[in-house]
């Protein structure tokens, strides 16, 4: 299968061709969404071919970028895991940590990233969806529905051909 690796944003994205179908992994900022748009445009690539949107892991960093995404391809479905449901709900927390230890880790990534503030404020005015506090996404809610069924040996939806 087919992957095309489009940089920027804060995280890469790549975008999986299966037959005429597409899959976007990891968008981690609006600008990434316009991004996945210009590359496909550019390829005379049908925006319709877009079918599903979904991250690698649910970080700010790649999943910021969805709600651009789905407004510049509406046919696009979000698509996570089956667990995810109930962390979007305010249910779970999936990314909890302790706040000493993410300050520790997140001065390395600061010094080794250029412009690791300027994506990380990009990252959250992009969507609030990956804020790991969820009375804060509750205030700030996504613009779009997620729907959270892909769960281990289970065929993917929208995509026919993967298993």
């Amino acid at each position: 299968m087919p992957v095309h690796l489009i940089r920027g944003g804060y995280a890469n994205t790549y975008l999986i061709v299966d037959g005429d179908f597409l899959v976007a992994v990891d968008v981690g900022t609006s600008s990434a969404a316009k991004k996945i748009y210009e590359y496909l445009s550019d390829r005379s690539i049908d925006a319709s071919s877009l079918r599903l949107v979904t991250a690698i892991h649910f970080h700010i960093d790649h999943v910021a970028g969805i709600s651009r995404l789905l407004q510049l391809f509406p046919a696009t479905r979000a698509c996570f895991f089956a667990m995810v449901g109930d962390y979007l709900k305010g249910k779970d927390r999936i990314c909890l940590f302790s706040p000493t230890k993410w300050l520790k880790g997140l001065l390395p990534v600061v010094i080794a990233s250029d412009d690791h503030i300027k994506k990380s404020l990009a990252a959250i005015l992009s969507d609030r969806i990956a804020i790991p506090l969820p009375f804060l996404r509750r205030l700030l809610p996504s613009d779009y529905e997620a729907e959270c069924v892909l769960d281990e040996d289970q065929r993917i939806p929208y995509l026919p051909r993967w298993e």
